[in-house]
């Protein structure tokens, strides 16, 4: 695949690739016309890995199921040290993730989230306190699930 094509399938300008990328417009140009033979090397790998590992732009992402979202939580949480994670859904997706975590955890957790819900998921920390539960109010807990009460009958 092209770069060209890569971009154009994330739904970015050149512009906006440039950006994602740390280049120049101009120089991220260069690499998808195939003018820069130097940058055809690690310049062109590193842009073609950090495109792709960028998820696609917010207008052209899909909505993403409740369900879904909580599937992607288990598989990616379980055996982890996150008491707890709610999931916010507005303009932007929020993960809200609870328990003791180092602002690295919470990076790493939200790109393996965007990467593997196909969109960009946004997550905040928050230790166990009175505002916390505030907060726990207005989400829908994704993490760990909570059993469906069983029928009598």
């Amino acid at each position: 695949m092209e770069l060209k094509d890569l971009r154009k399938i994330k739904g970015y300008t050149q512009t906006e690739a440039a950006d994602i990328v740390g280049l120049s417009r101009r120089g991220y140009q260069k690499l998808e016309l195939g003018e820069n033979k130097k940058a055809n090397s690690k310049t062109f790998q590193y842009a073609f890995a950090k495109l792709s590992s960028t998820p696609k732009k917010a207008s052209l992402q899909k909505p993403i199921s409740i369900k879904k979202i909580t599937s992607i939580a288990a598989d990616i949480f379980t055996g982890s040290d996150i008491a707890y994670a709610y999931i916010y859904k507005g303009d932007m997706t929020y993960v809200l993730l609870g328990g003791k975590l180092s602002d690295l955890d919470a990076l790493s957790y939200e790109q393996e989230l965007s990467l593997a819900a196909g969109r960009q998921i946004r997550v905040i920390t928050i230790e166990n306190s009175a505002f916390a539960q505030k907060i726990l109010a207005l989400g829908f807990r994704i993490f760990p699930k909570v059993k469906e009460p069983s029928a009598i009958g």
